[in-house]
């Protein structure tokens, strides 16, 4: 007699294989989904750098340090009590939080005009979490990546 249909094995091989297939692209999917983040989050401070070096030419006596917020009804950037021009940074949809010069909790990123840290509990992917990384613009313009794990 002639063999009709598949046998337990071979359905079962054949939904391993596919369930691997599904793991790997998921994963991709979401790592993907870390590296838009943390892009988008890199544009942004850039344009914050920017606006703060600006700054600093105007006023070099005056740095400033600590965490960058945006005032929307005024369209400045504020950070240490000192609003200054920055266009319109998108700072609310980031999960990262933009400092001026070098936070005390990241001293690998030394020498920085701008930080870039994940905010607590924001979903950034392991790669990017707030222990172990953090993104900086040095006193060149140069963006660096930095991770400590």
């Amino acid at each position: 007699m002639g063999k009709k249909g598949f046998t337990l094995v071979e359905v079962l091989v054949a939904i391993i294989i596919i369930m691997i297939l599904a793991t790997y692209s998921v994963l991709k999917y979401t790592e993907t989904i870390y590296e838009g983040k943390n892009k988008t989050a890199k544009a942004q401070m850039e344009v914050v750098a920017g606006a703060y070096k600006r700054y600093l030419m105007e006023y070099p006596e005056r740095p400033l340090n600590g965490v960058v917020g945006f005032d929307s009804s005024t369209s400045l950037c504020v950070a240490d009590s000192v609003s200054f021009p920055c266009g319109k940074p998108n700072l609310a949809g980031i999960d990262y939080t933009i400092t001026l010069g070098t936070p005390s909790n990241t001293p690998s990123c030394n020498n920085s005009l701008a930080t870039m840290t994940a905010k607590a509990g924001a979903k950034v992917g392991d790669k990017y979490s707030e222990s172990g990384y953090c993104a900086y613009i040095d006193r060149y313009g140069r963006a660096t990546d930095v991770s400590n794990s």
